[in-house]
């Protein structure tokens, strides 16, 4: 996995160096205002699969920012430091409720099953690198819904009273924005194949329209929006977000 996203790092550099129409007088990029531009044959492809991907992110981070945000207005910490200080304060209030409460914790995610959600929501699209990993000519966001995952979070303490403001704001958040930030994590996870195949895709169009000033900004413009997806981080949550919800996760 982490050689797919060291990957994904060098291909975006590839086209950072040198921007959305970078060089080319009057180039315009449309892809980033959502259209896919009337170029043909390769070129085309890529650019369909990669709106289809963008689309699919958007909606995926928009669900991701309303549950991060609700979980940060639960626990009371800055929405801005993201996942890794909603976690931090989660594992922090578990600890506390641990050693105030004499608390024991019970997690169970069932990530399997939402896995199974997400793969048979992708099977329209191919991961095959030599197609784009298209997933139709509409470039809508196909596949973007995620499947909640089944959380069972539950802590029982010894010293109820003592703890109970802090144990109910806490069972409350897990319970409530697990299930869809767990859903969502699967979903990237499922997408990683996809989204390398759509990069290394456009990595080999952006050599094939090296002279094409119509198509080359666009081009370069989707492979920046394609390997710009933050994968890793939402894929890597579900292994935190269970450190944390035990009051287990390590500093740093």
């Amino acid at each position: 996995m982490k050689k797919v996203f060291a990957s994904l790092v060098v291909v975006g550099l590839a086209a950072g160096a040198f921007g959305c129409g970078a060089g080319i007088p009057g180039a315009s990029c449309k892809f980033n205002s959502g259209q896919v531009a009337d170029v043909e044959g390769s070129a085309k492809d890529f650019l369909t699969a990669a709106m289809d991907l963008k689309k699919t992110n958007d909606a995926l981070q928009a669900d991701w920012d309303v549950e991060i945000k609700g979980m940060a207005g639960d626990l009371k910490v800055d929405p801005a430091g993201g996942e890794d200080a909603v976690l931090a304060k989660l594992n922090a209030n578990v600890q506390d409720l641990k050693a105030k409460g004499q608390c024991t914790v019970e997690f169970s995610a069932d990530l399997d099953a939402a896995a199974s959600g997400s793969a048979s929501g992708d099977a329209a699209g191919s991961a095959d690198s030599s197609k784009g990993a298209s997933g139709g000519g509409s470039g809508d966001a196909t596949g973007s819904a995620h499947a909640d995952v089944n959380v069972k979070f539950n802590l029982a303490c010894k010293a109820e009273a003592d703890v109970k403001a802090e144990l109910d704001v806490t069972t409350a958040t897990v319970t409530a924005h697990f299930p869809k930030l767990l859903g969502i994590s699967v979903k990237y996870k499922a997408l990683t194949p996809k989204i390398q195949a759509v990069a290394d895709q456009g990595s080999k169009v952006m050599g094939e329209v090296s002279s094409n000033l119509k198509a080359l900004p666009e081009v370069k413009c989707a492979v920046e929006a394609v390997t710009g997806i933050k994968a890793e981080a939402k894929v890597s949550f579900s292994v935190h977000a269970e450190a944390s919800a035990k009051g287990e996760a390590k500093a740093g």
